[in-house]
């Protein structure tokens, strides 16, 4: 058992990390699958679509509310360092956010064939919560604190199927889903705040945090709009959807995207921190980075063939599990294993561009990118919904191999200056 653990998971250290953040996550995930044939029972089709439209919108907008100094804080070789970057990104999820409350009265308006003027409203709460969490999220995954997380992740799936579950019995309105969706996105900040050493809040001086801003502005010039082209290749299908074609097959999507997606974004997103954690302390040592590199894509691809074999399942299993009405979304599912797979071999390992400062790579894929899903959308949107959840499965696969490609390059070239000295 031991044996067949290491060859799944890979060397201690990181084991033990992935363990702790998955682990969570799947007990967590548990619950989102347990409660679904329930919460499909509660709330209809475009209930699920109104609250894909707000997720969808809410992780574009999460891009911008740190201006991305969140993804700058396992860079610093001291904390004292990766503090600062810290409290940047807390001031500016608040900045932000109070930006975008100002401009919901024109949000409202332009929003309204996707979204409820109530739940536009949220957009700003949501944005404030989710920025604090992820930036906090970054601190742990800095300091190695696996465990921490992953509770954190079982919380944030309690209190969404808790919320959404009352928000079902008291009346099924998309207000239920996106009230569970806010709580589950903040649940867990606490915990994340007691790994935070008090006595570092004496560094977050004016001037030092101009210039520890100055000091990593790729992030915000380089980091940003690339991360912005890669959510918005993640999230317009399903907006795409929703105006195109209505909120049921936006409801559809979004269930196929939950029942199948979400834990393997759970579990992708639990290796990603963890794999990116151990780059940082090893950041400066190339035979240990080929090592975790090979021994993370060896067990990732694997894992893929796995999704491939449970997406061909989703078509039998959706309409006895869910009720007739969510037939569709098995079918959904299906298409969708294809760049699921692609996400976890990828996705994870993409990380790798971050931490060795490759960003403008990641900013030319993520480009390339976006061009190719809007060219998707334009080709194949008089062809019907499944004809064109197909091919955007096809195209974004083979960008996360385009990605693993990338990755797998800048491990072959040395260190900047800039990078051996941070």
């Amino acid at each position: 058992m031991s044996r067949a653990r290491t060859l799944l998971l890979g060397g201690s250290a990181l084991r033990r990390n992935i363990v702790r953040i998955v682990g969570g996550a799947a007990a967590g995930q548990l619950l989102v699958l347990l409660s679904s044939p329930l919460l499909s029972r509660l709330y209809g089709p475009a209930d699920f679509g109104a609250l894909a439209a707000y997720a969808s919108l809410l992780s574009v907008l999460l891009v911008c509310v740190n201006l991305r100094y969140d993804f700058a804080i396992v860079r610093p070789k001291h904390d004292e360092e990766a503090f600062r970057l810290l409290g940047l990104a807390l001031l500016c999820a608040l900045a932000v956010s109070l930006l975008l409350l100002a401009a919901v009265p024109l949000l409202v308006p332009a929003l309204g064939t996707v979204l409820p003027a109530m739940l536009t409203w949220l957009l700003p709460l949501g944005l404030l919560l989710s920025g604090v969490y992820q930036a906090l999220n970054y601190w742990a995954v800095r300091q190695g604190a696996g465990r921490a997380i992953g509770q954190t992740r079982l919380t944030q799936s309690a209190s969404m199927v808790g919320l959404q579950l009352l928000g079902g019995v008291l009346g099924g309105s998309p207000l239920g889903l996106v009230a569970g969706y806010i709580a589950g996105q903040a649940a867990g900040t606490g915990r994340l705040v007691r790994q935070v050493p008090r006595s570092l809040s004496t560094l977050l001086r004016p001037a030092s945090l101009w210039r520890t801003a100055l000091a990593y502005r790729r992030f915000p010039l380089l980091s940003l709009p690339s991360g912005l082209a890669n959510v918005a290749a993640l999230q317009l299908p399903t907006l795409f959807v929703a105006h195109t074609y209505g909120v049921e097959t936006a409801g559809w999507l979004t269930l196929a995207q939950r029942v199948l997606g979400g834990p393997l974004d759970l579990l992708g997103a639990g290796v990603s921190q963890a794999f990116m954690g151990e780059l940082s302390r090893n950041q400066h040592e190339p035979a240990r980075l080929h090592t975790l590199f090979g021994s993370v894509a060896r067990r990732l691809a694997l894992l893929g063939l796995l999704v491939l074999l449970a997406g061909a399942l989703c078509p039998l299993l959706f309409g006895p599990l869910f009720g007739a009405e969510w037939q569709p979304a098995g079918t959904l599912a299906a298409l969708l294993s294809l760049m699921y797979a692609g996400r976890l071999l990828g996705g994870a390992l993409s990380q790798t561009l971050i931490v060795l400062d490759r960003l403008n790579w990641m900013f030319a894929i993520d480009l390339l990118r976006l061009a190719l899903v809007l060219a998707v959308f334009a080709l194949f949107k008089a062809q019907g919904y499944v004809a064109l959840i197909g091919a955007y499965s096809v195209t974004m696969a083979l960008t996360y191999l385009l990605y693993f490609f990338a990755a797998r390059a800048a491990l072959q070239r040395p260190l900047s200056r800039n990078e051996a000295s941070s």
